[in-house]
């Protein structure tokens, strides 16, 4: 179990999950899933974040094949959602982004994973509104 500690003027994601409400749902994904090709031996997951009174964010969540039989943790999630809009949010530019996470600027690829980056950094910022975004961005860690 991961202790729940953190500096003082920073949360664990757990702590700012507990303080606000927010609760996840998981459903693992049909091995089928075409869009879960680029990942096979991983587990795929349609999860949901739902916090009371606003609108759930539904996304897909993958873990490696070392998780076998395990749900997606809150604060695992977290701390990936927020790791992947603080990228495109700190990102000036599309090529900024290419440049800090080592894709070349005239790749489709990553084009795509940065029009990801953004969509999921929009959809969590609707769900938590824009003070506690911010503060899971830059106020949260781990707390190890």
């Amino acid at each position: 179990m991961t202790q729940d500690t953190a500096t003082p003027e920073r949360e664990t994601y757990r702590a700012f999950a507990a303080r606000l409400g927010l609760r996840l749902t998981a459903s693992e994904a049909t091995p089928g899933a075409a869009r879960l090709a680029e990942w096979p031996d991983a587990y795929h997951f349609r999860c949901r974040l739902i916090l009371k009174g606003r609108p759930a964010y539904t996304f897909w969540y993958s873990m490696g094949s070392a998780h076998a039989g395990k749900e997606p943790e809150l604060d695992d999630v977290l701390s990936c959602l927020a790791g992947d809009a603080a990228g495109y949010e700190n990102a000036r530019s599309f090529e900024d982004f290419c440049g800090e996470y080592g894709y070349e600027t005239d790749s489709r690829k990553a084009e795509k994973v940065y029009r990801a980056c953004g969509r999921s950094a929009a959809a969590l910022r609707r769900l938590l509104g824009d003070v506690q975004y911010e503060r899971l961005l830059w106020e949260t860690d781990e707390g190890k």
